[in-house]
């Protein structure tokens, strides 16, 4: 009795450890569907944002690159991010994005660059 006892016990362990397995391994690919769900909704919010909605900075309250603080002048020209409106010199601006406002690639800040590189990445690819 005892060892008849022992067996079936051993056997609903097994089929309970069977059945918990394929639970953990369920719920780590729901995991793994929500965090993509998750950048794609991000993704999509940030393009349905108008970039128009970026303040842009007004140039003669702007001394200074927001990012190196070099004084601007009549060579140092001051140019606008066109991600988020703020104004740098043309070192700190210079990379080229194409933003869903806009048909050809536009001017944005290093930070804005590297911040919409990194989104791009972290999105997989369908």
């Amino acid at each position: 009795m005892f060892l008849q006892n022992f067996a079936e016990l051993s056997i609903n362990y097994e089929q309970n450890a069977h059945k918990l397995e394929e639970c953990e391994k369920a719920l780590e690919e729901l995991g793994c569907n929500l965090s993509e769900s998750k950048l794609k909704i991000i993704e999509m919010q940030e393009e349905l944002l108008p970039l128009s909605d970026a303040q842009w900075e007004n140039d003669a309250n702007v001394e200074n690159c927001k990012r190196c603080n070099i004084q601007f002048s009549v060579s140092k020209r001051r140019h606008h991010c066109r991600k988020c409106g703020s104004i740098f010199c043309n070192s700190c601006s210079s990379a080229r994005l194409k933003l869903p406002s806009n048909a050809k690639p536009v001017r944005v800040c290093l930070p804005c660059y590297n911040y919409l590189q990194n989104r791009q990445n972290c999105v997989p690819n369908e």
